[in-house]
């Protein structure tokens, strides 16, 4: 079987990446990036979920601590500077995906 699609204007990253291979390249690239999807669905889901409800229990602290949402988990790194929520929420995801 053979596939095709045209890129959408809103698609400049994928452009970008598609432009830069060529031929067989281009095709090999695709199919392996399907592949990936494919395999890891539902992870990338469950991954989602996740972080979906890490963002609910710090906005739930947030409230039951009556604190605004950028002063809730701050703390420092090795620098002394305070790290925002958005920062700590990516480490921790960092950390969960490198498990």
């Amino acid at each position: 079987m053979q596939y095709g699609f045209r890129t959408r204007a809103e698609d400049t990253e994928l452009d970008k990446v598609l432009s830069s291979l060529k031929g067989k390249e281009r095709t090999n690239f695709i199919r392996e990036a399907l592949y990936f999807y494919i395999r890891n669905k539902s992870v990338i889901e469950q991954i989602s979920k996740d972080i979906a409800e890490i963002k609910e229990m710090i906005k739930n602290q947030s409230i039951n601590t009556n604190l605004n949402s950028s002063s809730v988990l701050q703390k420092a790194d090795n620098n002394g500077k305070k790290k925002t929520n958005e920062e700590i929420l990516r480490g921790l995801v960092n950390d969960f995906l490198n498990m």
